[in-house]
């Protein structure tokens, strides 16, 4: 199990952090209400690969590879360059669902009630920072519809995501430089492989309702064992989770999310029109209200997966109450929007 009642004395000076950052991240590394992108900007547009060394430090997770910290920072950086500048799925979205993991991980205790060991943990923020990397800016549908290679290799199934957890391990094992799995056993690299995989393919959409509804399942049955047998279910839906959580943020993080998942989802709408391609729900910018999209969102997806959350996370309670604040705030702007839609 982590050594999560340790305290320790910790020199994040070696790490090279720049200095506003790293007084952002000793107070605030495990702060749902931290922001995002003032963390980008002052860690240089690498806060990725700053926050990655940081829960690595914190975490005590360097040893569980048995490589240079040098090899580790190769292999961050390797993972913030391979995401695109998108709107919305990009560098600054890895940072923030990693930052999220740690919330869930430490302020709400999923260290403690699944018994996570260092292994276990870095799993998780590595599946976190790798889950989107070299996205394309396009959906799995708009992939398949435009008949794209990696279409093809991937038989239309979980296209991006199994595209994602590929280049996570293949930047490592054809660069000795990036090589954090070099030192481990057979069998060690084979199961953090199966960890990352499973968390990474957990973040397609596509099996949303059926997994959620097999994890409440599983917590609701006498067998349940969040310490071993459903300790990687639990550990995929910490990742997936964090990936929608945008609506249990603040308000004003939260909305400038949404301004960008939208203006990302609006441009494959034209691509998909000058293509003659079915657009994309939610991809027409003509009839897309902004607020009522939220509204869906967060009935439908988020805070389902939420209270699933809270029903094995109890020291998550005080923040679920942020889905209806905001609810509240987007459904007052409908009206505003379809204004707009209307002019």
């Amino acid at each position: 199990m982590h050594k999560s009642g340790i305290k320790k004395v910790v020199d994040y000076q070696k790490l090279k952090i720049p200095k506003k950052l790293l007084d952002i991240l000793v107070v605030q590394h495990d702060d749902l209400y931290i922001n995002p992108f003032d963390c980008d900007k002052f860690g240089g547009g690498e806060s990725l690969v700053h926050l990655m060394l940081f829960l690595f430090e914190f975490h005590d997770l360097f040893e569980v590879y048995q490589v240079k910290p040098k090899v580790f920072k190769n292999y961050f950086t390797k993972i913030m360059q391979g995401y695109q500048d998108n709107l919305y799925h990009n560098r600054i979205h890895a940072f923030d669902v990693c930052q999220t993991t740690n919330f869930l991980l430490s302020k709400c205790k999923f260290i403690e009630i699944s018994q996570l060991d260092e292994q276990d943990i870095s799993c998780v923020f590595l599946a976190a920072a790798a889950h989107d990397y070299g996205h394309p800016g396009y959906t799995n549908a708009f992939m398949i519809n435009s008949k794209s290679d990696l279409a093809f290799i991937y038989n239309d199934q979980s296209v991006l995501e199994n595209y994602h957890s590929s280049q996570a391990f293949s930047i490592a094992f054809q660069n000795e430089k990036c090589n954090i799995f070099d030192k481990l056993s057979f069998f060690k690299e084979r199961k953090i492989r199966e960890s990352i995989t499973s968390m990474i393919l957990s973040t397609d959409m596509a099996h949303h309702a059926a997994e959620l509804a097999m994890t409440k399942t599983r917590i609701a049955s006498p067998d349940y064992d969040p310490k071993s047998k459903d300790k990687q279910r639990l550990m995929d839906l910490i990742v997936h989770c964090s990936d929608v959580s945008n609506p249990i943020k603040s308000y004003q993080v939260y909305q400038l999310w949404t301004e960008r998942v939208l203006g990302e989802f609006w441009l494959q709408g034209d691509k998909e029109k000058q293509m003659g391609l079915p657009v994309s729900y939610l991809c027409d910018r003509a009839t897309t209200n902004t607020a009522s999209a939220q509204l869906g969102f967060i009935d439908y997806v988020v805070k389902p997966t939420f209270a699933v959350v809270l029903s094995f996370l109890p020291s998550f309670e005080p923040y679920f109450q942020n889905l209806d604040k905001n609810r509240v705030k987007w459904a007052d702007l409908v009206e505003f929007y379809q204004k707009q839609l209307n002019k």
